[in-house]
């Protein structure tokens, strides 16, 4: 930038720091609430929106799935071929995550049980 252009700017930055008063803003000073810290920007503007993304949806299925399986192993049905679509579900929710760690592993007829809460 030339010299005229940033006394320019510095010159409105310097203006804009007279016209207002920093102390006088509200919540100065205070802690920050605890809903601004636990949620991201983005998060708060989908709630807000009402809108669910689409890998939200798929976990939300594959949850339902998960518990439906439970139920049926607990009653003595043989679900091996039910868990292949459940882990073919997850598979297709891991590639429409926006960030590898929000990924899930496979289940088994071992592990199913304790990962249907974390899928809810």
């Amino acid at each position: 930038m030339s010299d005229r252009t940033n006394k320019r700017f510095e010159s409105s930055y310097q203006q804009f720091e007279k016209e207002r008063n920093e102390h006088d803003l509200p919540g100065k000073g205070k802690p920050l609430s605890d809903k601004f810290l636990k949620e991201d920007a983005l998060s708060g503007i989908v709630k807000q929106a009402n809108y669910t993304p689409p890998w939200i949806e798929v976990q939300q299925e594959i949850g339902r799935e998960m518990a439906r399986v439970v139920k049926r192993m607990e009653a003595g049905a043989a679900v091996a071929s039910d868990i292949e679509v459940i882990n073919e579900h997850i598979r297709t929710y891991n590639r429409m995550c926006p960030s590898p760690s929000m990924q899930r592993g496979l289940v088994s007829q071992d592990t199913i049980k304790q990962k249907v809460e974390h899928w809810r």
